[in-house]
This record gives structure tokens, C-alpha cells and sequence, in this order.
């Protein structure tokens, strides 16, 4: 078995602006960028992945636990574009037609869903390789043998693939060190600042070299004067 897991918006969002300068319209005026170009997406998955089971999870509209521990999360976003949001309900209508699971969870972001999809179904033996299709970096942290995270391509930036290997050649530390990279080097996606002054080559040699924040933090001492008092 072969599951295919996608960030239903994330998908959305690059179907439509993959269209901005050329935007499609049916002749009476409808949208029709977001579905065209999402249907697009899912017939290359399907021929370069070959699935044999989908699912698709939908951000909640309503606030999450995120939220409600930082209120500058995601604040600095702008809605969505009008254009975007009536292709929408289409965009649902044809993953449908295509007999695709879809589920959304109010208070839980898609993120949430497709993690906990993929250690389920991970752990089935007749499951031989989970893909996780979505840009977000967090997701990078469940990557293991059995589940891939699949970055989509973006204009000229081609499609990526990253098992374990690819995880450590990106971003400089392994899967499970993901959750204290992103917590030193910030993630202006979600509007998460980061610790000022440590960089990604920094953040990645400090967990290199002690394997977690409790770790540097409990070799503060050791650390130069001024990357201690950054820290």
C-alpha cells in the first residue's frame, strides 16, 4: 500500500497563484484557477507517487490551541483572495467525484490531521511508504523510513523529496531535532520569531553538537559570551 496524505490548502493556495499573471475563468466569469489547478497536482501525484489510498485534510476555520497560547500566530497572513474562496467549494466537489477521503477538525489545522494519519498509518505492515505532500518545514519532524514528506514544486524551484537523509541535508539535523530547530531559528510562515541572532547554520551546528534545547541549554556555560546571552 501506498498513502498519499495532502495539505489540502497549502495545495490550494500554489494551484491558485500558479495562475496569478493568466488567471482562468469559465465564459461567464466563474474562477476556475483553484480546481484546475489542483486536479492538475493530483493527476502528477498519481502518476509519480501511485497511490493506492488519499486523504486530504482542511485547516479548521476556528482558532486553535495555537492560538490561544500565542495571538500573534499567523496574524501577519492576509485572508484569502476572493477569487481563491469561490474556486474553493469546487476544489471539495471534485476531490469528492473523485471518491478522495477529505476531513477537517474543528480547532485542529491540517498539519494536525496529517500527522496523525501518517504514524497510523505507518504502522500498518501492508503500508510500504506514507507521503506527506505539503511545504510546511514542521512536517519534516515525522519523517522517518517508512514516511516521506513531498515539498510540491514552487515557479522554478523543482519538487522535493525527503526521506531522513534528505531531512539532515536540508535543514542541517535530523527529523525528531526539527521541533528546537524551528524553535531557534523561528518560521515567519507561522510568524514564530525565533531566538534573535541564531541563524539556521548556528541553530543546526548547536543541535549537532548537543542534541536537543535542554541539551545547549544545560552547556550554556560552554558556549561563547555572546551565543549565551542570545540564548
Amino acid at each position: 500500500m501506498q498513502v498519499v496524505l495532502l495539505d489540502g490548502m497549502g495545495l490550494v493556495y500554489r494551484a491558485y497563484f500558479a495562475f496569478a499573471e493568466r488567471p482562468l475563468r469559465t465564459s461567464q466569469g466563474l474562477p476556475t484557477a483553484a480546481p484546475f489547478g489542483f486536479l492538475s497536482t493530483l493527476l502528477d501525484l498519481y502518476e509519480e507517487l501511485q497511490p493506492t489510498h488519499w486523504g486530504i485534510a482542511w485547516d479548521s476555520a476556528e482558532p486553535t490551541f495555537r492560538h490561544q497560547e500565542l495571538s500573534s500566530y499567523k496574524a501577519h497572513r492576509e485572508p484569502p483572495p476572493e477569487e481563491l474562496l469561490v474556486g474553493l467549494p469546487y476544489v471539495r466537489r471534485l476531490a469528492q467525484a473523485l471518491h478522495l477521503y477529505q476531513a477537517e477538525v474543528p480547532g485542529y489545522e491540517a498539519d494536525d490531521l496529517l500527522a496523525a494519519w501518517a504514524l497510523e498509518a505507518a504502522a500498518l505492515p501492508e503500508v510500504k511508504r506514507v507521503w506527506i505532500v505539503s511545504a510546511d518545514k514542521d512536517l519534516a519532524q515525522l519523517v522517518s523510513e517508512k514516511i516521506h514528506l513531498y515539498r510540491p514544486a514552487r515557479g522554478k524551484a523543482p519538487a522535493e523529496k525527503l526521506d531522513p537523509a534528505g531531512v539532515k541535508a536540508k535543514f542541517g539535523v535530523n527529523p525528531h531535532q526539527i521541533p528546537d530547530y524551528l524553535a531557534l531559528v523561528g518560521d515567519s510562515s507561522d510568524n514564530l520569531p525565533g531566538v534573535k541572532g541564531i541563524g539556521e547554520k548556528t541553530a543546526a551546528q548547536l543541535l549537532q553538537k548537543y542534541g536537543s534545547l535542554e541539551g545547549i541549554y544545560q552547556n550554556l556555560p560552554l558556549l561563547s559570551k555572546s551565543l549565551a546571552q542570545k540564548l
